[in-house]
Order: C-alpha cells, then sequence, then structure tokens
C-alpha cells in the first residue's frame, strides 16, 4: 500500500532525524508566519481542452490587456503558482472569477493525526490517517485565538499488533496553514479484563514549553523542517502541539517518542479522543476549473493568504469575455418574434378550422347514432314487446281452459311468468338505449319505479327522499344502466336477506356527483373488506366501471344503508 509504504520510509527517515533536528532545532528562530513578498501568477490556460497559443497568452497578461475572447466555454482550466524570493514564506492560494464566483476558493490540503500500528520489532504494520482541512469552527486566525474542537475515532488493532505510535503531519509539502491538538487519550478494551485501559497522552509537560521550540517531554519533532513543529500556550496556560506551516516545499511533523507508545494487542479495540484547530489550504500551484460558462464579462483573479487568514492583494488577472450567442442578440429576437408572430396566427387559423370541423363531426356522427338508438329502442319495444306480451297473453287463456293442477297448465303458467319477466327486462334495455332517457331525473325516476314495483310485490313499505328539482343534467346510457343494474341489485339484497318493513331511497344531487342510498331497517349484516356479501362485489365493480364509488354502512340487527356515487361527467357510450 502507498500509504503504509510512505509511513515506513518517512519513520525510517524520522529515526536519523530525531537527534539531528532536535538540537538544529533549537538553534533556529520559527519564520515568520507573514507572507513575505510572494508574487501569485498565472501560468498557463486551457479552453475546451486546447491550450492557449503561446503568443496569445503573453499578450493576455500583460499589463492592461485587452480581455480575450471565446466564442463559447465548455471547460476551462487555468494554472497558477507561487514564485517566491529567496527564504520566503508561502501563501494560501485562492482564486475568484468575477462575474461568476460569489466568494472566493480556496485550494485545498489536509493535515492528519496518524495512528501506526507497530509489531515487537517497532516495524510499521497498518496506519490510520484521520484528516482535517478546510477550517475548524471557531477559528479566530490563531491557534492561541481559537477554540478547540473535540473529535473521536474508534479503531481496532490489527493482526500482530504490539502498540501503537501517534504522528501528527502535514498530507504533502504543499499543505499550508495552522493545525494544533491537545487532551489526547486512549481508551482501551483490553482483552480478558472488564474494565477499559485509560491513557492520556500529554502536550504539556515538557522543558521550555512556554517557548515556541519548547521540547515536550513525551514527543518529538521530525520531517524536513523540524521547526515547522511548535508548541503553541493557550491564554489559560495550557500548551498545544501545533504544526505552523509556511513552507510549500517543506514540512514538519510531530511524533510520539517510541517509549511513550501505548501498548496494544492484536483485536483490541480503541477508542482515541483529542481536541483540535486548523485553518489550511494549499501552496506551490494549483488550477482553477470552470464548466459551460455563460455568456458575460468576467475577471479571473488569484491571489494568496497568510497563515492568519489575512488576503493578500490580487496578484494576478485575467479578463476574457464570451459574447452571446446569435439567437440571444436582439435582432435574432425581432425575427424571431415576426415569424412566430406570423407562424401562430396561420396555425390558429389552421387550428380552428380543424377544431370546427371536428366538432361538426362529431356533433353529426352523435345525432346519426341517437337515431339509430332511437330506432333500436323503437323495434325493441314494437316488435318484441308486443310478442312477448302476445306470448304472455296467449299461455294465460290457454291456462284457463285446463284443469287448474294439470302438468300442462303449469307449464303454460311457467311460460307466461318467463314472458312477463323477459317483457319487463326488454323494457329496461329499451330504456337504457333510448336517447330520449340520457338524464340524472330519468335514472331517478326508473330506480323509483323498480324499487316501488318490486317492495310492492314483498309487501314492505317504501319511502323515497328526492329534491324537489333535479338538476338538468345529461348522463350518459353505459352510466346509467350500469347506475340502474347497481340499484336494482340493492333493492332485491334488501328484500332476500334483510327482510326489512321499511327501505328509504334518498338521492342527493350535485353538479359534479349523484347520490343513491338505499336504506332498510332489516337484520343488517357485518361488511366485509372487499364487500363480498350478498352480491355487493358486483355493485362495487359497476361503480368501478363509471368512475364513482360504492359504500356499506350495516350492522347485526342495525339495518342496512347503502350509497352509490355516480359521476355525473361519465361519457360512456
Amino acid at each position: 500500500m502507498p500509504s503504509l509504504f510512505f509511513h515506513q520510509l518517512l519513520s525510517a527517515y524520522a529515526a536519523l532525524l530525531l537527534f539531528v533536528a532536535g538540537r538544529s532545532a533549537l538553534a533556529q528562530s520559527p519564520q515568520d508566519t507573514h507572507v513575505n513578498a510572494r508574487e501569485v501568477r498565472l501560468v498557463s490556460l486551457e479552453v475546451n481542452d486546447t491550450p492557449l497559443a503561446a503568443n496569445a497568452w503573453r499578450k493576455a497578461t500583460q499589463t492592461n490587456a485587452a480581455p480575450l475572447s471565446f466564442s463559447y466555454v465548455r471547460s476551462m482550466r487555468v494554472h497558477f503558482k507561487e514564485f517566491p524570493p529567496e527564504n520566503g514564506s508561502s501563501p494560501k492560494l485562492q482564486y475568484f472569477l468575477s462575474g461568476y464566483d460569489t466568494q472566493w476558493h480556496a485550494l485545498r490540503a489536509h493535515a492528519q493525526l496518524t495512528v501506526r500500528f507497530l509489531d515487537k520489532d517497532g516495524a510499521i504494520i497498518g496506519t490510520e490517517d484521520l484528516n482535517a482541512n478546510g477550517e475548524s469552527a471557531g477559528w479566530m486566525g490563531t491557534v492561541a485565538n481559537s477554540e478547540l474542537s473535540p473529535r473521536s475515532a474508534t479503531l481496532s488493532a490489527p493482526p500482530r499488533c504490539n502498540r501503537i505510535q501517534l504522528m501528527i503531519i502535514s498530507s504533502v509539502p504543499e499543505m499550508i496553514g495552522q493545525y494544533a491538538l491537545r487532551d489526547i487519550t486512549l481508551s482501551i478494551e483490553r482483552s480478558g479484563e472488564s474494565e477499559k485501559s485509560e491513557i492520556a497522552i500529554s502536550t504539556d509537560e515538557g522543558v521550555e514549553m512556554n517557548n515556541a521550540l519548547g521540547n515536550p517531554l513525551q514527543w518529538a519533532r521530525s520531517g524536513t523542517r523540524a521547526q515547522l513543529a511548535q508548541v503553541v500556550t493557550l491564554p489559560n496556560g495550557k500548551h498545544t502541539l501545533a504544526l505552523l506551516d509556511n513552507a510549500s516545499t517543506t514540512f514538519g511533523a510531530w511524533i510520539l517518542k517510541p517509549a511513550h507508545c501505548p501498548e496494544v494487542r492484536e483485536g483490541e479495540g480503541i477508542v482515541l479522543n483529542w481536541s483540535e484547530c486548523f485553518s489550511l489550504g494549499r501552496g506551490g500551484d494549483g488550477w482553477a476549473f470552470y464548466e459551460n460558462l455563460p455568456p458575460g464579462n468576467y475577471k479571473l483573479l488569484v491571489a494568496g493568504q497568510t497563515l492568519e487568514g489575512r488576503s493578500i492583494p490580487e496578484s494576478s488577472v485575467l479578463a476574457f469575455s464570451i459574447p452571446p450567442p446569435f439567437w440571444e442578440r436582439p435582432l435574432f429576437w425581432i425575427l424571431a418574434g415576426v415569424a412566430s408572430t406570423g407562424c401562430a396566427f396561420g396555425l390558429t387559423k389552421f387550428t380552428a378550422k380543424r377544431r370546427i370541423k371536428s366538432h361538426l363531426a362529431e356533433l353529426e356522427r352523435r345525432h346519426l347514432l341517437e337515431k339509430e338508438r332511437s330506432r333500436i329502442a323503437r323495434d325493441i319495444h314494437d316488435e318484441l314487446g308486443a310478442s312477448l306480451a302476445a306470448i304472455a297473453l296467449m299461455s294465460t287463456r290457454a291456462q284457463q281452459k285446463l284443469a287448474p293442477n294439470s302438468e300442462s297448465a303449469e307449464s303454460l303458467n311457467e311460460i307466461s311468468k318467463r314472458a312477463k319477466q323477459t317483457a319487463r327486462q326488454l323494457a329496461e334495455i329499451v330504456w337504457a338505449v333510448n336517447p330520449a332517457r340520457d338524464s340524472v331525473e330519468n335514472l331517478v325516476d326508473f330506480v323509483c319505479q323498480f324499487a316501488q314495483e318490486h317492495l310492492d310485490l314483498a309487501n314492505i313499505r317504501f319511502r323515497t327522499e328526492i329534491p324537489g328539482e333535479l338538476p338538468e343534467l345529461a348522463l350518459s346510457s353505459y352510466a346509467r344502466h350500469e347506475a340502474f343494474l347497481a340499484a336494482k341489485e340493492l333493492v332485491h339484497n334488501a328484500v332476500r336477506h334483510g327482510n326489512p318493513t321499511l327501505v328509504v331511497l334518498k338521492i342527493e344531487c350535485s353538479p359534479r356527483w349523484l347520490s343513491v342510498e338505499i336504506e332498510d331497517n332489516g337484520y343488517g349484516f357485518i361488511p366485509s373488506p372487499n364487500n363480498t356479501h350478498g352480491g355487493l362485489a358486483n355493485v362495487a365493480e359497476r361503480m368501478k366501471k363509471v368512475g364513482g364509488a360504492f359504500t356499506a354502512h350495516s350492522a347485526p340487527c342495525q339495518g342496512t344503508r347503502m350509497q352509490l356515487c355516480i359521476p355525473l361527467s361519465t361519457t360512456h357510450g
């Protein structure tokens, strides 16, 4: 693993540096954290994956140069870097595209608290990097003035682990910023022990701890520039271990000395707690990326920040523009408006003609359909109805000439009954087909007539509650027929299963719905979720076909109330 190789290499290198760095760091004064006249310059530009020509680039980066112009920008990559004087400090790089961005973009890099897992010989067998990037909550410009935020991580010791070592280090040499931590504790679940082992790693004990280059008792400096690892004294007199890194080509680090590395065995759980504050960025060089920029005038500004977060005036500016495409220019819209008006007028006229023609054709189709329905209803009534009536009459007369209880008399009686029943059903079909009956009022009248006749035969009282005047609303033959068959089924059910003494038919009507409610004082029943009692599933299915609804309310010995809701906008035909 690259990360493991890096830590092993750094560990070997740090062992050589510990003695030298510990002495030489004390002899050096810490670098000033202010940026010392470092300039940030634009280096190159790529637009739509094509580098800008060298000649055009030189002209664009001259003082008071005319803005570059691009017909469109699908992608833009701008390379910029710092150009330091000798022994100068590096800034944290940032960029801002005026005309597009609302805030500066800082280049990102991170510092980390690294946990090394060591075997019994001190070799690294695994690492865990606990990263910090950006700026911590409560950051106030310096470590001493900022609030430290608590943080924790849960780890597990790998196979062959004997102890762990902590290291505070930047992720890459280009990291620029401040990173500090303290209050380091480890809670270890020891194998075979019921209580956790609590270990505190001190950042306060040591020699000359009020000096930035003081020597903590448990920690040693390391890195290519060890004096970047400093001790910061807090207002309360306590101390933090900090990386005050202002160099983009070197780095510093704190390493827990081997004598103070806690013992940890394979499989043991570790809870690591600490407090930290930080403000981190990146120096050296970087890239600004933009995609699909809209038309407009832009200025790309690149600049730096000090470690304390103070902005340095822009070091370099690149101006460019993206003109709007031809379809966003005024002349195009004028011409487009004239053309659109003409097209809209022609299309409106054409559409109106087609709509009128279609409407007339639909009226003609409906008229012919109604004529055909009227003819069918008339023929059925005149021919089949008359024939059935004649059959019933002749069978009744023939029955009167026979002995009352003879087999022939009974057969003729059955023929008469069947003929009358068929005649009633035929009347229902004629009523459903006849276009003159396509109204709410006709449906209500037909339901009332059927209920009255059926309940009179069963010797059951019948009462209606109907508005004095029903609205003149149309209702398709399909909806009328389905609603009537559903109401017919409910009246049959009341007589067949309820044994009531009274049935009430209630009608309510609104501009959108017709409600038909049939209530009785019979035995009642327990409604099922799927309305399977007494054929109610068929009623619900009929209402579903026309876009309506069916509800049943009943309880044993408490009667029954059934409601049909029929939409008046139904257009089935």
